[in-house]
């Protein structure tokens, strides 16, 4: 099912108003993270809480792609055709794109009569995977958010927010990474948000180990996610890094990286082993190749 709108973004796929919650991620059309989103919605696909919820892709236009194919996720992508990493403000402004996306997101959220507008949203970046269950009183109410430490007293993504609460500060959101660029540079959207949720008075709370990315151990515990931002290394020897992977990923079956099995580290383990198994899928003729399409142009 395709829908069209006056806002300009395009609907593939059909948003089901039931769901317990939604899991939603902003990408652009570049292969470094086509690569990723696949892993990630595998690992979302293949979680015992997938019934619960409903994933939505939004996927904006990256003027740095070499071209202008989308890959298509199973439920449901927003794809923004417009340039938002415009080149013209003097430097590539890829982070953008989530501003941008979740401003279209929730115009069309809100705009719909069957759609909750206090429906629960799990924000995630594509270089994350689920890795346990989600008990829904974690849940955030209207006018509060929830998720993984950045700072004392923030949270940043993964996070928890109601549809409502993320209509309200994205604009400011939009407006703060744009006016911190010079100061934080690649984490200017990081310290926008944040900014934008003070000043809307949005509450926040901090849920340990949410979604951690460090090679500490306690930091694993009751994770629901993990975010493997960071290279793999153990005893002085570099085994994987994200950077690196996307050229082993330009063909499928992708080139199988390090053996998970030798890993110490369980964030290092769970996202290789999770790589390996959707590798065995790729092999596998129950494989569903990620539908293309060419960027719309309007």
């Amino acid at each position: 099912m395709e829908m069209h709108s006056p806002n300009n973004y395009t609907i593939y796929g059909t948003i089901d108003p039931n769901k317990e919650f939604y899991i939603v991620y902003s990408t652009s059309a570049h292969n470094y993270q086509n690569w990723q989103y696949e892993l990630l919605e595998y690992s979302i696909k293949n979680s015992k809480d997938k019934d619960r919820c409903q994933i939505i892709k939004l996927n904006a236009y990256d003027s740095s792609a070499k071209d202008d194919n989308f890959l298509l996720s199973e439920d449901v992508t927003f794809v923004f055709p417009d340039s938002f990493a415009d080149p013209s403000i003097g430097s590539h402004f890829a982070l953008l794109n989530k501003p941008y996306s979740f401003i279209a997101l929730t115009q069309y959220w809100l705009f719909k009569a069957k759609l909750n507008p206090n429906a629960v949203f799990i924000l995630l970046d594509p270089d994350m995977i689920w890795v346990d269950s989600i008990n829904s009183n974690i849940f955030p109410p209207l006018g509060t958010i929830a998720g993984h430490t950045w700072t004392a007293t923030d949270v940043m993504f993964p996070l928890i927010i109601r549809a409502h609460d993320l209509h309200k500060m994205s604009y400011l959101y939009l407006e703060y990474s744009l006016s911190l660029y010079d100061k934080h540079e690649y984490h200017c959207e990081m310290y926008g948000f944040t900014q934008s949720v003070k000043e809307n008075n949005l509450k926040q709370t901090i849920i340990h180990n949410f979604g951690p990315s460090w090679t500490t151990p306690d930091n694993y515990k009751n994770a629901k996610f993990f975010h493997y931002c960071q290279e793999f290394k153990e005893d002085g020897k570099k085994l994987w890094f994200k950077q690196d992977y996307t050229p082993d990923t330009n063909t499928k079956p992708w080139k199988r990286p390090y053996d998970w099995k030798l890993c110490k580290d369980k964030l290092y383990r769970d996202v290789l082993e999770q790589i390996h198994k959707l590798i065995d899928y790729q092999e596998s003729e129950l494989y569903i190749v990620p539908r293309m399409i060419k960027r719309p142009i309007k």
